[in-house]
C-alpha cells in the first residue's frame, strides 16, 4: 500500500470518528493558498475531523478553495502607507528645515491615524468571525497580535502554528526583533494550542518558554507532503543534482554556480523553482561557461513535487545559518526530497544535521563558500551507486516515519485540547 493510500485510510478513520464534529474555525493566514499544500492538506483533514473551515487574510484574492468562506481584511504590517505629506520645497535651507519637521510631525499623526484605522477595521472583522466560530487557527507571529487583541473579551480558543521563528524577521531591525520576540513571549502564554513545523522549532521555544508561558511542548508537524514515492528510482552516475524551491537573493545561488565550476567530477545541477533573481543566475552560468552542467527549470505544479524531484539523485538544501530560524530549520525542501527518495546534501546547520543524521540520508557541508561546496559535490559523486542507492531507500523510509498517517492525528487531537480546556493548554 503506498503512503496516498495510508493517508486516505487516516482520513477515513477521521471521517468515522470525526472528533471536530460541528466545531467552527477560522483560519488566519496571510498568504495565497494556491501554494501552500501542506496548509491545504491541513484544511482537508480538519474538514475529514468534522470541522467547518473559513479564512480570513489580507489578501485581495486569498485563493482559498471555492467551498470555503473567506474574509479580507488589511493587516497593518503588510499594508503600504504612502507618503501622505510631500517634502518642503522651499529653496532657502533654514525655512525649508523648519517646514520638514513640521511636515514630519503631521505625518506623522496622518500615519499614526491611518494605522489606527487600519488596525481597527482588522479587529473589527476579527470580532465580527469570532461570534461565529469556535477557534482561530492563527498561522505564525504576524498574524498573532491582532488576533489576541480582538478576542480580550471574547471566548473563542486560538490555536498558534508557526512554520518560521520571529527571528527571521532580522531586517527589521535588531530593536524591533527583540520587541517582536517580548511580544511573542506574551502572547504565547495567552493562546490555547501551539503546533509547529520541526522538532528542532520545538526545542527552540521550550529552551526560551518551557515551564512559564509554555506548559508543555508544542505538537510537531514535520513539512511532509501527502505524497511519498513508494520506492526510489536506482541511481546512475553521472549524479544528477537539484536544488527545488524560489530563487531568491538570501539563497546561496551564486555560490552554488561558482562551486560546479570548480568540481572535478561529471555532475549535473539543476535549479527548480521562481525566478526572483532578476537574471543573476543565468549570467552567471554564462560568464563560467557552466550552460550544460547547470541548468534552470521553472517551478512545477504543487501536486506533483515529488515526482518531478525524484526523477533526481540528489537533493541540495543549501542555508547561510544566519539567524536563528535558519539554524533550527529542518525545510520543506529536506522533506520533500526525503519523500521523493533522493540522497540530501545539506549546509551543516542544528535543524538540518539532525534530520540527516538521525536517518543517514545523506552529507553535510561545512560551510558557504564555493570551495566547501565543491568538495562536498566532489565527495559525493565519488560515492558509489550503491551508497546511493541506500541512502535514497532510507530517505523514503524516514519520509514515511514522518507522513501524514503518523502525524495527522497528534495535529487533530491537539485542536481538540485546545477547545476542551485541557490541563496541557500553553496558557490560556
Amino acid at each position: 500500500m503506498s503512503d496516498l493510500d495510508d493517508v486516505t485510510s487516516a482520513a477515513d478513520t477521521a471521517e468515522v470518528m470525526r472528533p471536530l464534529e460541528g466545531v467552527r474555525i477560522c483560519l488566519v493566514f496571510e498568504h495565497c493558498l494556491s501554494h501552500y499544500t501542506r496548509t491545504r492538506q491541513q484544511i482537508a483533514a480538519l474538514e475529514q475531523a468534522g470541522a467547518v473551515v473559513q479564512l480570513l487574510g489580507q489578501n485581495e484574492a486569498p485563493c482559498a478553495p471555492a467551498h470555503i468562506a473567506a474574509t479580507r481584511a488589511p493587516l497593518l504590517r503588510f499594508t503600504h502607507i504612502p507618503d501622505p505629506v510631500p517634502p518642503s520645497t522651499l529653496k532657502w535651507r533654514v525655512p525649508r528645515g523648519v517646514d520638514n519637521r513640521l511636515r514630519d510631525r503631521k505625518r506623522k499623526r496622518i500615519v499614526a491615524e491611518i494605522s489606527r484605522g487600519i488596525t481597527a477595521q482588522r479587529h473589527e472583522a476579527i470580532r465580527k468571525i469570532a461570534a461565529e466560530v469556535d477557534l482561530f487557527w492563527v498561522v505564525d507571529y504576524p498574524s498573532l497580535p491582532d488576533v489576541v487583541a480582538a478576542l480580550d473579551q471574547g471566548d473563542a480558543k486560538v490555536l498558534y502554528e508557526t512554520v518560521d521563528l520571529v527571528t527571521e524577521y532580522e531586517y527589521e531591525g535588531p530593536e524591533a526583533r527583540l520587541a517582536l520576540l517580548a511580544d511573542e513571549q506574551r502572547l504565547i502564554a495567552k493562546v490555547d494550542g501551539f503546533v509547529t513545523a520541526s522538532d528542532s522549532y520545538a526545542d527552540y521555544y521550550m529552551d526560551k518558554y518551557g515551564g512559564r508561558e509554555l506548559a508543555r511542548r508544542p505538537v510537531v508537524l514535520d513539512n511532509m507532503p501527502a505524497r511519498i514515492l513508494d520506492s526510489p528510482k536506482s541511481a546512475k552516475k553521472p549524479y544528477r543534482l537539484l536544488f527545488m524551491g524560489s530563487l531568491m537573493f538570501d539563497r546561496p545561488l551564486v555560490e552554488l554556480i561558482d562551486a560546479m565550476s570548480k568540481i572535478q567530477s561529471n555532475v549535473t545541477l539543476t535549479f527548480q523553482g521562481k525566478n526572483y533573481a532578476a537574471g543573476v543566475p543565468e549570467r552567471r552560468i554564462e560568464e563560467l561557461g557552466l550552460q550544460d552542467r547547470v541548468f534552470l527549470l521553472e517551478p512545477c505544479e504543487p501536486d506533483v513535487t515529488v515526482d518531478s524531484a525524484g526523477e533526481f539523485d540528489i537533493g541540495i538544501v543549501a542555508l547561510k545559518g544566519e539567524n536563528e530560524n535558519e539554524r533550527r530549520a529542518s525545510t520543506s525542501k529536506l522533506f520533500t526530497y526525503m519523500a521523493s527518495g533522493l540522497a540530501v546534501l545539506g549546509s551543516d546547520l542544528p535543524g538540518i544535521a539532525s534530520v540527516i543524521n538521525k536517518y543517514g540520508v545523506g552529507q553535510l557541508v561545512d560551510g558557504m563558500g564555493p570551495d566547501e561546496w565543491a568538495e562536498a559535490i566532489d565527495r559525493m559523486a565519488a560515492q558509489p551507486e550503491s551508497v546511493i542507492d541506500d541512502m535514497r531507500r532510507r530517505s523514503i523510509e524516514a519520509a514515511r516515519l514522518h507522513s501524514w498517517k503518523r502525524e495527522g492525528p497528534a495535529f487533530i487531537e491537539e485542536f481538540v485540547r485546545a477547545l476542551g480546556h485541557s490541563d496541557s493548554r500553553s496558557g490560556r
